[in-house]
């Protein structure tokens, strides 16, 4: 959920489960973000952390750090003892259109570590968010309908 958009739960996507033993889990993810070729430094990137039992979603607070055009989150976070969940990079961005979209793009449980030591990053690479796969459901949807 990202101020208040529930997404789908996407088949496929995998999910982590740390067990009893750790108290935190933590993911380290890297992403560039262009809009029509030009890199955008208005697009909102955050975190999602989604429940296997239930289907809910929260967002996590993560730490940012901008170095060049890239952008850096790292987060470690309570482990949801007993219960399998995936992560997702969430994006809220426009691209100078009237439309506003939001995206929800996963990361791979290979990518999550169960306890605080993350040091592997994710990279999403470089995206052009005007690309039109970032327009389409099921991983982005258009908020001003």
């Amino acid at each position: 959920m990202f101020n208040g958009m529930n997404f789908a739960i996407v088949s496929g996507e995998d999910y982590k489960s740390c067990g009893d033993n750790y108290n935190e889990a933590s993911v380290i993810f890297k992403v560039e973000l262009q809009c029509g070729g030009k890199t955008t430094n208005n697009a909102l990137v955050g975190l999602e952390e989604c429940f296997k039992s239930n289907a809910s979603c929260i967002s996590l607070e993560a730490t940012s750090i901008t170095t060049g055009n890239s952008i850096l989150k790292m987060k470690s976070f309570d482990n949801p003892k007993g219960d399998s969940f995936n992560l997702s990079m969430t994006v809220k961005y426009n691209c100078e259109s009237r439309h506003t979209y939001l995206c929800r793009l996963h990361i791979p449980s290979t990518k999550i570590v169960c306890g605080s030591g993350a040091s592997d990053i994710y990279e999403f690479g470089l995206i052009d968010l005007n690309n039109d796969e970032y327009k389409t459901s099921p991983k982005c949807v258009r908020l001003d309908r």
